[in-house]
């Protein structure tokens, strides 16, 4: 019993700290950059919808900033990198699409 509550103390001291670094927009900008160079992501460019995700929502954003910039220089071309992409271009659709962006 007491190694359970030391187990949760630790899990909710763990669960309280930080666990996402800050994204800046050095960091987004670096990694637009990167992505600017693939198809893939020169396609989603092309898409006024997608564009304007990327260029003003902050989520999408954050989500492109907080990827590994030196994973990316070397994996851009990935299907990981584009599906996250993807998935976070598609959430904000809907949301803009049901109007419940704020």
């Amino acid at each position: 019993m007491k190694l359970k509550k030391v187990l949760l103390d630790i899990l909710g001291y763990i669960s309280f700290s930080a666990p996402y670094p800050d994204v800046d927009t050095n960091d987004i900008s670096n990694n637009l950059k990167v992505l600017k160079r693939t198809q893939w992501f020169q396609a989603l460019m092309k898409d006024e919808k997608h564009r304007e995700l990327i260029v003003h929502n902050k989520d999408v954003r954050y989500e492109i900033g907080y990827l590994n910039t030196e994973r990316l220089k070397r994996n851009a071309h990935k299907d990981r990198y584009k599906n996250k992409i993807q998935k976070i271009l598609e959430k904000e659709k809907k949301k803009f699409s049901e109007g419940t962006i704020k």
